[in-house]
Parts: structure tokens; C-alpha cells; sequence
């Protein structure tokens, strides 16, 4: 079984302080910023049927999606560089804004407003060592 932490602290060791402030516990927070942010993010449910295409669930670098059990948005993680499509009927409404989130700070930049219907392609921002995809219903 895989789980998050640092080894100083659940061992408790004499470090254990200094961890707190490693890396990957900034990281967390900036995770828990970008699920805050979102609507109702504790109705988040894991959904590979967002993707089209461009879905990897197995190996070392994974493209995974999830959303909100009613659609108001959804997410897709990718790893790594990717091009994937996205069925956008899984978006609840009309019509749908896009943006990415850089996962290491937690910035945001905009893609643009598309129709929620069809399937969209989407590539990873060049230069990124991992992207989130956010594509959250406007009506």
C-alpha cells in the first residue's frame, strides 16, 4: 500500500521538525488550495471516461481524470508531457471554461470558454514537468 509522507516524521525521528518543512509538505498545501477552490471538491469521483483518448492508468507516468459527482468540473492529471482529448458532455451544462494549474505552485492560466459537448484535444503547456487540467462549467 502507497501513502503520503515524510519518513522523518512517522518514524518520529530526532528530523522529524525539519520535515515538516520539506518539499512535498508545501506541496500539499498548494494541493489542498487547488481542491478548495473548486465547488463541492469533496464530491470529487475518479472518472477515466473523461478522456477520449490519451488515458494511462498503469505504468510509471499516468494521465488520470476525475469530477464532480454532477459534473459542475472536472480534472485531468497528466504526469508528464501529453496530447489527450477530453468528452466534454461530462461537463454539466452549455458551456465550459478551461484552464491549466501548474501543480507546483498552484497558478493557473487560462485555455478559453469552448462548448460543453463533443471532444476537445488538449496538450500539456510545454516545459511543464506535470499539468492539471480544470474545466469547470460556466451554464
Amino acid at each position: 500500500m502507497d501513502t503520503y509522507g515524510h519518513n522523518d516524521s512517522w518514524r518520529v525521528l530526532p528530523t522529524w521538525r525539519k520535515a515538516l518543512d520539506a518539499p512535498g509538505a508545501a506541496q500539499m498545501g498548494l494541493l489542498k488550495r487547488i481542491f478548495t477552490q473548486r465547488e463541492a471538491w469533496w464530491h470529487l469521483v475518479p472518472d477515466q471516461s473523461i478522456l477520449a483518448s490519451g488515458g494511462v492508468t498503469e505504468g510509471r507516468i499516468l494521465n488520470l481524470a476525475a469530477r464532480h459527482k454532477d459534473g459542475r468540473w472536472v480534472m485531468v492529471y497528466c504526469g508528464g508531457e501529453a496530447e489527450f482529448a477530453v468528452d466534454m458532455t461530462k461537463v454539466a451544462g452549455k458551456t465550459a471554461n478551461a484552464f491549466w494549474v501548474d501543480p507546483r505552485t498552484a497558478k493557473s492560466t487560462s485555455v478559453g470558454e469552448f462548448d460543453a459537448a463533443g471532444v476537445r484535444a488538449f496538450s500539456t503547456p510545454g516545459g511543464w514537468e506535470d499539468a492539471l487540467l480544470v474545466i469547470e462549467s460556466v451554464s
